[in-house]
């Protein structure tokens, strides 16, 4: 059985498509791992925080630091709320949805200090 050159130009017409096909996707995929690569390292460079506010009262500036820093006696935070607003199933899923957060008994878990301390 011969094989009719039309067979063969056809053949050979799939072969560089398909060499052309995995060559264009190992490009896309080299492309989009460097994309990742450099905005990851990028954002870790740039502030992760805007200020917009006119006045910039959102802004942590040098002199907040120093102040906190400065502070040595304990400090006592009041939330002005009713119990029932921050505890509770809601304030678990909510907290776990936007926060990433989870209430457990670690003695470093301020979620669960305000919980269980309130």
């Amino acid at each position: 059985m011969k094989k009719s050159k039309t067979n063969q130009i056809k053949n050979e017409n799939v072969k560089k498509r398909g060499t052309f096909t995995i060559v264009f996707a190992v490009l896309f995929v080299a492309v989009v791992i460097l994309v990742n690569f450099f905005s990851t390292s990028l954002a870790q460079k740039l502030p992760t925080t805007i200020d917009l506010t006119a006045d910039k009262t959102g802004t942590l500036t040098v002199e907040n630091v120093d102040f906190i820093k400065s502070i040595e006696n304990e400090v006592e935070i009041v939330v002005c709320a009713p119990r029932e607003s921050y505890t509770g199933s809601d304030m678990v899923g909510y907290a776990s949805t936007v926060y990433y957060v989870t209430e457990n008994n670690t003695p470093d878990n301020y979620f669960n200090q305000t919980v269980t301390k309130a």
